[in-house]
């Protein structure tokens, strides 16, 4: 029938995640990234989809967090030129532990999800060791200032001996 519409589909052929920033280094990430590559599959080849992503985080198996919604993006086919990334720094609220990730890809306009990824399609996104930056502080240099005169006396002994010894050197 050359009135039927083009048939298609979508899925997330791979995803994975890369552990980024930990200032504390206790093993536990405040940054990190998700990458996937979400595809549609068509009965043509010309086809472009509008797209976006919920990306959500479990707590050890606990219940899914939404945690970022991705701009609207362009998939091309079953291309890899569409391939999608999300830096993400955790700010607060997520305890020190391993969390999975799942992708929900929608197209834009319907309320249905049209694709998911998840830790259950890949241990790439399975257990992640993160934390919010509250739970991975950073490390702060302190610079103590000792009140009194001996540290100004000792600064000026130096310069003193500095001066004295360039000019000994200076004479020679």
């Amino acid at each position: 029938n050359k009135y039927s519409a083009p048939y298609y589909s979508f899925s997330i052929y791979q995803g994975y995640a890369q552990l980024i920033e930990d200032f504390d280094e206790d093993g536990y990430f405040q940054t990190f990234s998700v990458t996937f590559d979400a595809d549609a599959i068509t009965s043509s080849n010309n086809d472009q989809f509008y797209v976006y992503a919920e990306l959500y985080l479990s707590k050890n198996g606990g219940p899914w967090i939404h945690y970022y919604t991705t701009d609207d993006f362009v998939l091309f086919g079953e291309s890899e030129d569409d391939i999608y990334e999300v830096y993400t720094t955790l700010d607060q609220g997520y305890p020190t532990d391993q969390y999975d990730v799942l992708i929900d890809l929608y197209e834009v306009g319907y309320d249905d999800v049209v694709a998911s990824y998840s830790s259950d399609d890949t241990n790439e996104l399975y257990a992640l060791p993160l934390e919010s930056t509250d739970y991975d502080p950073e490390y702060i240099v302190v610079h103590q200032h000792h009140h009194g005169g001996s540290s100004s006396i000792t600064i000026l002994i130096l310069l003193l001996s500095t001066l004295f010894l360039r000019t000994f050197n200076n004479q020679k």
